[in-house]
């Protein structure tokens, strides 16, 4: 509208573009347009009366340039302006010229007539012998290009269907199916109305009332668009910050402690950080390699040939892990990604082993979860619609990052599975908390409320029936191993359970069953407390102290059995005498010498004596105790309920879990004390500016002033 007017010379529809696009200046923080169109326009509207003749000549087109008789060509005065200074610039530009007083002069006097005479030149010399009036649109070359992007576009939706037949409250984009943000959507819906009001607010304040002059500061919206990025900390940000921090607090040590003697083994029951530095990093729980558990799992088995499946078996799919392992790099989109990569990936495997049976599990994704904590600390990804004809995403981890994109595309796949994959073998699908199967497959499987696929896979064992021993797992999650070993004597009517493990070179079959008859009934049992307490997706690992250096504590600590196994049994409450073994367990996974029973005792001799850094120094007993809680929830909540359909999770803030500021999200709660530069005695501070009385904070701690104190310690002697 805004251009036509231009181009047509149309003064009223120039002035009614300007009223329509004042407001959207305003709510996109354009702060000099906001500020003076409004000031443009309130004189142009005020010309008829104040000047009636430049309102006429307005009105006939003359507030804008013609240079050429064609029709819709006229350009604003700024750019024709441009198009001069251009002429005068010349090829050598204009630069030094505001630096030379005298270059300065010559332009602006030879400036206008020489773009004048380079006018008149190529209006005699260089006249175009076209001299009709169209415009070039008007043209049948244009007009067949015009038709030619015309039909690309009705080509695309008659491929991904009409968008405005859908019913949907996403807001996504045609062709690549991106989703915007919801806070995205919400601006569309509220910004015309917003700069509305601000505009008349701007009017009524400062052009009618007067109330504030037009160079006050204008107020910012800071609306979330669609290239809007939400910038986090970098890794030497936040490390920098921990760093001060850390320099403060042993600095205001140093000056608290020349006139007051400090307490170490109080300093020591605090952590140092809001967050301990030995179970997290960034601010969030610490990960580590618990992938290292397969390995260790492994090396109790005997060395055999490599073992062979093309046996009769059921073959239960991790299908999450199959997803990230066949990139769809061929693929143009999801339907072909089903028909021509994933089901006939898993029909060619099953067809080698001679499969009978095959079930594919899918992770679900619930809201307000302990699994939503870890996704937020990988990332969210890209929003994007998933259906058969739609476009598949470049960046397929990127794609993958998003729950909603995956969950889409689980329902999908299963729909796929069955249909292709039935054909040819018994098929068992999970779709969302449902189940899907081909005809004719006999089975117990129904609604089940598994979050997790890890857990959710032993329950597909476990419903092999018919004569059927052999299962095979596949998977690339070392969770799953360490469920298959620990529920193991739970299914009964298996007696082989197979694990195929990895991809590429590493990948490998594992026999579950036989791990067991090496491990012991009793270890085999405590393995998932094992494997929770020493850092899985939920819960923190010890900083330097890895599974491997874990595993070789517990054979030298075999009391460590007894709470593993508690952790991984139905608990309420973590007894006193489990958590003493827990703290000499974390005492010699840090110092197998040490003869210490207390990770505080240990925090100390560690970092006074031996100079450990603070990172490597056990975490507080305090901190060890809502650390216990997580292992214990995730062992025994979420794991030991692996055999069972409806899952009841108990709320996790009683166990070593909190939400943050009413969120729905959780995140850990790392230690009931306060940290050491809010606890600390030594640390306390007054603000008396003269005297120090009776009010005074370190008179009431019967604690002499500092000099971190505002008197300067320099009060009365008895403060």
């Amino acid at each position: 509208m805004f251009v036509g007017s231009i181009r047509e010379g149309d003064f009223d529809v120039f002035l009614e573009a300007l009223k329509q696009m004042i407001p959207w200046f305003f709510a996109m923080d354009n702060v000099h347009y906001s500020r003076w169109l409004p000031i443009h326009l309130k004189d142009m509207l005020e010309l008829e009366t104040c000047n009636p003749v430049v309102h006429q000549h307005f009105r006939k087109g003359c507030f804008v340039v013609h240079k050429t008789n064609h029709k819709f060509s006229a350009l604003s005065l700024d750019q024709a302006h441009e198009q001069n200074n251009a002429i005068v610039k010349g090829a050598g530009g204009a630069i030094g010229l505001l630096t030379d007083t005298s270059a300065l002069r010559r332009g602006l006097i030879s400036g206008p007539e020489v773009s004048r005479i380079v006018n008149d030149f190529e209006h005699v010399f260089m006249r175009q012998t076209n001299t009709s009036d169209k415009h070039h649109e008007q043209y049948s070359s244009y007009q067949q290009r015009e038709l030619h992007e015309i039909q690309s576009v009705r080509h695309k939706f008659e491929e991904y269907g009409n968008p405005f037949m859908e019913e949907t409250d996403e807001l996504c984009h045609l062709t690549t199916r991106t989703v915007a943000a919801q806070s995205v959507t919400i601006t569309v819906h509220t910004v015309e109305e917003l700069g509305k009001k601000l505009f008349a607010d701007y009017l009524e304040q400062r052009l009618v009332q007067k109330d504030l002059t037009i160079f006050h500061p204008l107020q910012k919206n800071s609306l979330p668009l669609f290239g809007t990025h939400i910038r986090k900390p970098s890794k030497i940000q936040q490390s920098v910050k921990t760093l001060k921090a850390d320099c403060n607090l042993f600095a205001r040590l140093y000056v608290a402690c020349q006139n007051r003697e400090g307490n170490i083994d109080e300093f020591f029951r605090h952590e140092n950080q809001s967050q301990p530095p030995s179970l997290s990093h960034d601010g969030h729980i610490r990960l580590g390699t618990k992938s290292d558990i397969v390995g260790i799992l492994e090396s109790l088995l005997e060395p055999t040939a490599e073992h062979n499946l093309n046996f009769d078996a059921v073959v239960v799919y991790d299908g999450a892990a199959l997803v990230n392992i066949l990139q769809p790099r061929t693929c143009n989109t999801f339907s072909q990604y089903a028909t021509e990569m994933f089901c006939p990936f898993i029909l060619k495997q099953v067809t080698e082993m001679r499969c009978t049976r095959v079930d594919i599990v899918w992770d679900s994704y619930h809201q307000g979860s302990l699994k939503a904590y870890t996704r937020h600390i990988r990332g969210e990804g890209t929003r994007r619609q998933v259906k058969g004809p739609y476009p598949i995403p470049r960046n397929w981890s990127d794609f993958l990052r998003n729950s909603v994109n995956k969950e889409e595309l689980f329902q999908l796949l299963a729909d796929a599975c069955v249909e292709i994959l039935g054909k040819h073998v018994e098929t068992v699908s999970t779709k969302g908390a449902d189940i899907v199967c081909s005809s004719g497959v006999a089975t117990n499987l129904r609604y089940c409320s598994h979050e997790e696929a890890d857990t959710r896979l032993l329950l597909h064992v476990a419903d092999v029936k018919s004569g059927r021993t052999r299962v095979v797992v596949r998977t690339v999650d070392s969770d799953v191993l360490v469920l298959c070993v620990a529920h193991s004597f739970c299914i009964p009517n298996i007696s082989e359970l197979w694990v195929a493990f990895g991809t590429g070179q590493k990948y490998r079959v594992i026999p579950a069953h036989l791990i067991p008859e090496q491990l012991g009934h009793s270890k085999s049992a405590a393995l998932p407390g094992f494997h929770a307490f020493t850092g899985c997706d939920t819960v923190s690992c010890f900083s330097g102290r890895g599974k491997r250096t874990a595993w070789d504590t517990w054979l030298a600590y075999p009391e460590a059995t007894r709470a593993f196994t508690h952790i991984s049994l139905p608990v309420v409450v973590i007894p006193d005498d489990v958590s003493d073994i827990f703290e000499r367990f974390v005492v010699l996974m840090y110092r197998r010498t040490s003869s210490n029973f207390t990770v505080n005792q240990e925090r100390k001799e560690l970092f006074t004596s031996l100079n450990r850094s603070i990172e490597n120094i056990p975490p507080t007993s305090a901190a060890l105790t809502q650390h216990v809680l997580r292992a214990a929830y995730q062992a025994r909540h979420c794991w030991g309920q692996a055999l069972t359909d409806a899952v009841d999770l108990p709320s996790p803030d009683k166990w070593g879990w909190i939400r943050a500021n009413d969120a729905s999200e959780w995140f850990p709660l790392w230690s009931l004390l306060p940290e050491a530069s809010m606890a600390c005695r030594e640390l306390l501070s007054c603000s008396c500016k003269r005297m120090c009385s009776a009010s005074c904070k370190c008179v009431k701690a019967k604690l002499p002033c500092t000099s971190l104190c505002l008197c300067l310690g320099d009060c009365r002697d008895d403060c």
